[in-house]
């Protein structure tokens, strides 16, 4: 889980990087709202677009792996530890970004054209050194402009149905779980179901404030697809810029997610940013082999539970 983690934390970052400097870079340059032009057609349309485009695309994937990995963890212990390791998790990680890329590609032409727009402004001085053209992405075809928006939408709300349904029977298998009949197996239990419990509200936490941030987002691009055959359906700006601002926010909020749901985390946290003192050889040593006794118990409950 935590690999996956990892290549999470990398598309956000991509994401945060390219995408804040883009638009600082635009706010800088021109008085314009996303003004495309001032990195020309190579550098917006061709390198930065398409760079968000596969981070964004590589979240989602990666969400839904997430979800899967989690689901067959909990539900499917047996199955799970037969299929779980760090070499199938990197060729799936791999194949992950590799069809990320498959999605950019195949969105390229739907803004591989540069729009300029020639803008005469009323006579003032305060227009004086405004720009006189106004630069957009875009296609010079309707079909792949409808297309590019379909690719888009499609398949987050497919990823969001699987996520849904991995979620909904992660908590009921959860639930449903009951505590063996003696004592020392009642403790064990309990603390599986603590621990248990923990990631579940991590990745709970997770998966609904990825789809709670980013949903605005892609029903703008619904409406924009529709709007090749309903001209008449608009969108209020307001909506659109807040609609990207929650993206940005995306990018940012795992961390602290990470660090409120779950103290291990916070703990790591701490001690990286120097807040508590690091742990002894010891300590980390006790701590290994502690976590290691509890997740094979927690195997072999699973196991004994699947079979039953």
């Amino acid at each position: 889980m935590n690999t996956i983690l990892v290549h999470l934390a990398v598309a956000d970052f991509i994401y945060l990087l390219i995408g804040s400097s883009e638009k600082f870079l635009s706010v800088l340059s021109s008085p314009l709202v996303a003004d495309d032009g001032v990195l020309g057609r190579i550098a917006q349309c061709w390198i930065t677009i398409p760079m968000i485009e596969l981070s964004s695309i590589a979240s989602l994937l990666l969400i839904s792996f997430l979800s899967v990995e989690r689901y067959m963890a909990i539900c499917h212990p047996l199955q799970h530890m037969k299929v779980s390791s760090r070499k199938r998790t990197r060729a799936y990680l791999g194949v992950l970004w590799l069809v990320a890329t498959a999605f950019v590609v195949a969105l390229f032409p739907s803004h591989s054209v540069l729009q300029i727009i020639c803008i005469e402004w009323p006579s003032g001085d305060q227009y004086k050194d405004y720009p006189t053209a106004y630069g957009y992405c875009t296609t010079d075809s309707d079909t792949l402009a409808v297309v590019g928006q379909v690719l888009q939408v499609v398949p987050y709300f497919v990823v969001l149905i699987l996520c849904v349904y991995c979620y909904v029977r992660i908590i009921k298998r959860l639930y449903a779980c009951k505590s063996p009949g003696g004592a020392t197996e009642k403790e064990i239990a309990r603390r599986q179901r603590k621990s248990a419990n923990v990631a579940t509200r991590m990745i709970l936490v997770n998966g609904i404030s990825f789809f709670v941030l980013t949903t605005p987002f892609h029903i703008v691009s619904l409406i924009y697809a529709f709007q090749v055959v309903y001209p008449e359906w608009t969108l209020n700006e307001v909506f659109v810029r807040g609609a990207i601002v929650l993206l940005y926010i995306n990018s940012v909020v795992n961390p602290f997610i990470y660090g409120l749901t779950n103290q291990t985390y916070r703990r790591a946290f701490s001690e990286a940013f120097g807040y508590t003192r690091r742990r002894s050889k010891g300590e980390s040593a006790e701590v290994s082999t502690s976590v290691h006794t509890s997740r094979n118990q927690t195997h072999i409950n699973d196991g004994e539970t699947a079979m039953q």
